[in-house]
């Protein structure tokens, strides 16, 4: 319907619509005869079947010059296909807004978010494990339950996190998403000296969906070696050093001192 507010109305009962893409013409009289030298100015908008409006066409400008004759506008003048050379240049453009409405009454679920930051820590045979409480739909809400897992392999918790070794987990209550989480436990056997675990973590939601498997945590139980004998106290040792020295000289300088006597009073009595 060739109408724009507040312009004239253009009678269009003829006027079809073809598909989008294929070329549409309307000629039309008006209900008053054009006098020369007048310009009239011409937009359509379309309609669908949602009776959704289009935004207004280009305007559209007509002129009688010559009498019973109606002059067109210029054709556009040809636009060059040869390609232009530009050099370095930057484009913003500022997109609108829009809302999603969904037709289903039941919103979509999501599964918990990963877990990026799982920390592991070794005391004596006990396992500290720290991370960031996920939500139950991304990062949004509380998830129902963790999973702990862990390994001697670092590859194979990995690449098949179900083989791991469960870790029991009844005592974690999930806190809400962004909450900091702790969880303290010990292995069924004792942790050898130079030894190193591998820990992961996956959450599970209300609807049972399972997050993706966390970041790898590891951690190593190093125990410091045996001291060297006879250096356990270096500053000791050194200080019996120097008195050894001491009385060694001093017995050194008396023996001397006797011997240079004796052979002095020898020498009188001669």
């Amino acid at each position: 319907m060739a109408v724009v507010s507040n312009g004239h109305v253009v009678n269009t009962a003829a006027v079809s619509p073809q598909e989008a893409g294929s070329d549409e013409q309307h000629s039309f009289n008006l209900s008053f005869p054009i006098q020369n030298g007048t310009t009239l100015f011409f937009a359509v908008q379309s309609e669908d079947e949602q009776n959704a409006t289009s935004e207004t066409s280009n305007i559209a400008q007509a002129s009688k010059i010559l009498p019973g004759v109606v002059q067109l506008n210029p054709l556009k003048p040809p636009v060059s296909e040869e390609p232009l050379e530009v050099g370095s240049f930057t484009r913003t453009a500022t997109g609108e807004s829009f809302v999603v409405k969904l037709s289903s009454t039941t919103p979509p679920t999501f599964p918990p978010n990963r877990i990026t930051d799982l920390s592991a820590e070794l005391q004596e045979d006990t396992v500290f494990l720290s991370w960031t409480a996920p939500g139950e739909d991304l990062d949004q809400g509380t998830a129902k339950s963790y999973e702990i897992r862990w390994s001697f392999d670092l590859d194979m918790l990995r690449n098949s996190f179900s083989n791991g070794h469960v870790v029991n987990t009844a005592a974690v209550s999930p806190q809400e998403a962004g909450s900091d989480e702790q969880h303290s436990f010990n292995l069924s056997f004792p942790i050898q000296n130079g030894t190193t675990l591998f820990f992961a973590v996956q959450s599970e939601d209300e609807q049972n969906a399972t997050s993706e498997t966390s970041n790898i945590a590891q951690a190593s139980k190093i125990l410091p070696g045996p001291k060297a004998p006879g250096v356990s106290n270096p500053g000791m040792n050194l200080t019996v050093i120097v008195i050894s020295v001491c009385v060694v000289t001093m017995v050194i300088c008396f023996i001397v001192a006797v011997s240079t006597w004796a052979v002095r009073r020898r020498n009188l009595s001669v």
